[in-house]
């Protein structure tokens, strides 16, 4: 609401006086705002003749393109808010004006003045310069300069000329908060509003807003357009508003196929969209091949907008089933970590074994690697797949004997969603999925029950698995790598193993040889155990003697390599100074031919269990006692888990008191 006439002409006449005031005497009156007060001394020093200054200075053509194409955003941003503030003063004659941070006016509304654009008055037009110490006080550098909406009325301005007009003007801030420019307003005094300023403070909020949404729009895109998933966007109706170049080539869609497409056209099995809420929503996503037929798998989120309860659009991200494991593949590790540089050995029968696993690893087929438990067959297996074209594939290790029977076939298969209770909702991806264009390790693949073998066998001979509660196959392209311990032909004939999974497992068979046969690796792998308990614990670094070497190299393992880091460590612990010595090979350490059995020794007289059992419960006491009662350094000395420690602590009744 426009204040009165007769109070329009009180304000004019004060601030006129006040003027008068400060040109005549130099003299501020109370009544001025001290930053008014601040820009007319300012005018002074600046040498501004009050009667015949205010006019802005035309820039030079070809230096204003290079200022607009600096401020295009702004520019481009600004107009249509000035256009909305032009129809909100419709039944008044104003000038509109957006100008960047050095005052340079960018563009221009004009309905007070009513004269071309291209005169030579300097009024707020584009393509002049209207800063404070060419024009003298005025809004627009006030405004940048206190960083705050201002109304400049009447004689307020130092020059004459702008005596006859009100200005309501606010800065505009960029992303890092800084004043890039202001939106501006002039009216003729009569016209004075007092809610302009609002207006205008409104307009320029709107100007930092939609600047803010574009750069973030820009932004979005740019990381969208980059990624390497697969992004679309929905609106309400579920039709593609946006999508980036990764959905393009992921699909092998052309751009056409996707603008304003429903996105069930896309897919072969459409989203229950019923079902979706607030919560993003994990889906295996099949979309129909850009080209012939057939379709495309890929597993992705889809994140749903909400409105007042109901569906406004969503965002689905998306990569291929392949592309999508091999990224989980490389958070959750599952890689091989060694090759058979690792392997350290001076035998010439392991170097044979070495040079056989190179040429296994060259060729394609399933590997079936057999040793004595502590041999290193997971070692060998890393090292087949690093050295195989799959070395950059995943490398999945199960332990078959470690699963529950229960659970064998959904963890090696994985099953569809809904199958049984207690199940993921989303379903379950089985790691032969998961290992897809690697290899799989099963180690102790003679712990496989024979339901679970006929399954192995099947994917061993179409190279397609289907999950539990599925009906359709799924290919999946995964070498075999299998290790056990057992006799697998014994199993056989036993009827434990099947022999067709036995002949399709050892199409490349490798036989790792216990250390009894390679005695000449016991003390470069006692020194390397030594060496890594050394960088583990640099502050009480130990070195082995000689005669502690040579009863290394007396002794037998009957649990092979294994065995040997657990004497090497319990010794490398129990030792008191830098020197670990030939004692420290065998005391407080049982006769291993009285804990160490093949299972066909288990059952053992009564006389010589009773033995067993004392022997290990003062094995475990003293073990204790050097430790100070440390069960981490006890167990790991002892060779065995901390859970296992204290079911034997239970046992033997044995009390820690720490």
């Amino acid at each position: 609401m426009n204040t009165t006439l007769s109070t329009q002409k009180k304000i004019i006449e004060e601030k006129r006086a006040q003027w008068t005031k400060f040109i005549e005497t130099g003299e501020i009156d109370p009544g001025v705002k001290p930053y008014i007060a601040e820009s007319w001394k300012r005018c002074i020093k600046y040498g501004i003749d009050y009667k015949t200054g205010g006019k802005g200075v035309k820039i030079e053509e070809k230096k204003f393109q290079d200022i607009l194409r600096k401020n295009r955003e702004l520019l481009e941003t600004s107009k249509p808010i000035i256009e909305m503030i032009d129809k909100i003063f419709t039944d008044l004659r104003l000038l509109i004006s957006v100008c960047d941070s050095d005052s340079n006016i960018l563009y221009t509304v004009d309905t007070l003045f009513g004269t071309s654009q291209d005169g030579e008055d300097g009024t707020l037009w584009t393509g002049y310069k209207w800063s404070e110490d060419i024009v003298g006080t005025n809004g627009a550098s006030l405004c940048m300069m206190l960083d705050k909406p201002i109304r400049t009325h009447s004689a307020e301005h130092f020059c004459e000329d702008h005596h006859t007009a009100s200005c309501a003007d606010a800065p505009i801030h960029g992303a890092d908060g800084t004043v890039i420019g202001a939106l501006l307003t002039t009216f003729e005094v009569k016209d004075y509003s007092e809610f302009a300023l609002g207006v205008v403070a409104a307009g320029a909020d709107a100007i930092e807003k939609q600047m803010r949404y574009k750069k973030l729009d820009t932004t979005m895109k740019a990381a969208f357009d980059h990624s390497e998933s697969g992004v679309v966007s929905l609106d309400a109706n579920l039709k593609v508003i946006y999508h980036n170049n990764a959905a393009e080539k992921i699909l092998n869609q052309p751009r056409e196929k996707f603008h304003r497409q429903h996105i069930d056209s896309l897919l072969l099995e459409g989203v229950d969209w019923n079902a979706v809420d607030s919560n993003v929503m994990y889906a295996s996503l099949k979309f129909k091949k850009g080209s012939g037929a057939g379709h495309i798998e890929c597993n992705g989120n889809i994140y749903p907008e909400l409105f007042d309860g109901k569906l406004s659009g969503a965002v689905i991200m998306f990569e291929k089933e392949k592309s999508f494991n091999a990224h989980i593949n490389r958070i959750v590790g599952n890689e091989a970590r060694y090759g058979f540089a690792d392997i350290i050995t001076e035998s010439s029968s392991m170097r044979k074994v070495i040079e056989r696993g190179k040429r296994i690893a060259a060729a394609e087929g399933s590997v079936l690697i057999m040793g004595e438990s502590g041999t290193g067959k997971e070692l060998f297996a890393h090292s087949v797949h690093n050295a195989s074209s799959r070395g950059a594939g995943p490398f999945i290790a199960i332990n078959c004997a470690a699963l529950p029977q229960s659970l064998i076939e959904s963890e090696l298969f994985g099953y569809e969603k809904g199958t049984f209770t207690g199940a993921r909702k989303e379903g379950y991806a089985g790691k032969f999925e998961i290992a897809d264009g690697g290899s799989i390790f099963l180690d102790e693949i003679g712990e496989l029950p024979l339901d679970i073998q006929a399954k192995l066998l099947r994917v061993l001979d179409n190279k397609r698995i289907v999950r539990i509660g599925g009906h359709k196959e799924k290919e999946v392209d995964v070498r075999i790598i299998a290790a056990t311990n057992r006799d697998l032909m014994r199993e056989v004939q036993k009827g434990n193993f099947r022999l067709d999974l036995f002949y399709r497992l050892s199409v490349l068979p490798v036989m790792i040889p216990p250390l009894s046969e390679r005695s000449s690796d016991i003390v470069p792998l006692a020194k390397f155990f030594i060496n890594r308990l050394n960088k583990a614990n640099p502050e009480f670094e130990k070195q082995p003697s000689e005669g502690f070497l040579k009863s290394l190299r007396e002794r037998r393992y009957k649990g092979n390599i294994r065995e040997l880091q657990n004497v090497v460590t319990r010794a490398y612990y129990l030792c008191s100074n830098g020197t670990i010595t030939e004692e420290l090979a065998f005391e407080n350490f049982m006769n291993p031919d009285l804990y160490i059995q093949d299972k066909e020794e288990s059952a053992e007289s009564p006389v010589k269990q009773r033995n067993l059992k004392d022997s290990e419960e003062s094995l475990i006491k003293e073990t204790l006692r050097e430790t100070g009662e440390n069960i981490s350094q006890t167990a790991e000395i002892l060779g065995i888990s901390r859970p296992t420690l204290y079911r034997k602590l239970k046992k033997y009744n044995i009390i820690v008191r720490k």
